[in-house]
């Protein structure tokens, strides 16, 4: 950890490796850390490293904890402005209690954009399952799925179809639905009602034989999640492009995920960014441009790749910052 003021560092201790890694390279926020007597450091028992904790300004801060010392009757000018380490740490609950209360107020004023969530065709993204009944004989099915060039065996008897032209999104192609045999059905799925038509006329032509649906269950992201909205209720339009991942073992799934996850990411290097302002490879001629791709980079590892999810470990995005010529966060 390093000091906001006087850029002292500090090694933790006394966490697990799986704790440390995310504390030490991910962490973004703030806490308040007080001598031992043994010359070891301890901080109280909430490290917020919460992204509004990040947008606090360390002199509005200072400031306030004077102000609030002031008011409690005890010497504010023992927190000095010019150093104010140590009287931050003398008066640590006070200093603490004042930070929770802004990060609050910064939390409290940040208004959250509402996305529209769509298909690189602009449908509105609607997760579908569907189970479906083919009269074909599941061998035949899945000897002609193995047969049509743009199905890709991703699992047994399960097949992703991928786009024939591709996209800036995924130049190597997108994932515009799955067939896949689940126990003694089939289940057709995609990320819109539209893909499920398109799929359906697909299998029909590699078959013979148009799917009948049985039942379709449908999660509508823009009824269920806070952020997502009707296209005409947005702020911004979020595109969500998938691609198969073919692999003989969970790891190598997540392997692989990381992969797609980091070549996605450069192939935007050279796109336009509302989000920094331009095409990043170009922006970071400047100082004002590299300090947006800065943000738009950190405010991506702040999402992250959390434990369980595909990589299984946060987004590490030191490499396009070496790409970029711009400083690595790990040094």
């Amino acid at each position: 950890m390093e000091d906001v003021f006087d850029h002292t560092r500090y090694t933790v201790l006394g966490w697990g490796d799986e704790q440390l890694v995310p504390l030490t390279r991910w962490a973004r926020g703030f806490g308040l850390i007080v001598p031992r007597d043994d010359g070891r450091w301890i901080f109280p028992s909430v490290f917020s490293v919460a992204d509004h904790f990040a947008e606090v300004d360390p002199a509005r801060f200072v400031a306030a904890v004077r102000s609030t010392l002031a008011a409690l009757k005890k010497p504010a000018a023992s927190v000095d402005p010019a150093a104010p380490s140590a009287g931050l740490r003398l008066h640590w609950g006070i200093a603490y209690g004042v930070l929770v209360r802004m990060a609050g107020e910064v939390l409290a004023a940040q208004k959250s954009k509402r996305v529209f969530l769509g298909t690189s065709e602009g449908d509105c993204v609607e997760f579908c399952d569907v189970v479906v009944k083919l009269k074909t004989a599941v061998a035949t099915v899945a000897s002609r799925m193995r047969a049509a060039g743009d199905m890709v065996e991703t699992g047994e008897r399960r097949w992703s179809w991928m786009a024939s032209t591709p996209s800036t999104l995924a130049p190597g192609g997108e994932d515009l639905g799955s067939l896949a045999r689940e126990g003694r059905q089939w289940v057709l799925r995609a990320s819109s009602a539209a893909r499920v038509e398109r799929l359906f006329d697909r299998i029909e032509a590699i078959v013979g034989e148009r799917p009948k649906e049985v039942s379709r269950t449908v999660r509508a992201p823009w009824k269920e999640d806070g952020f997502a909205r009707r296209k005409e209720e947005a702020d911004e339009t979020v595109v969500i492009s998938n691609r198969p991942v073919a692999a003989a073992s969970p790891e190598e799934a997540m392997s692989a995920a990381v992969e797609l996850t980091e070549q996605a990411l450069r192939d935007s290097l050279d796109r336009e960014l509302p989000a920094v302002g331009g095409v990043p490879r170009q922006r970071v001629k400047t100082p004002e441009g590299r300090a947006a791709v800065e943000a738009w980079l950190r405010g991506l590892e702040r999402g992250g790749q959390p434990e369980g999810m595909p990589g299984g470990r946060m987004l590490d995005l030191d490499p396009i910052r070496r790409e970029l010529g711009m400083p690595t966060v790990a040094g």
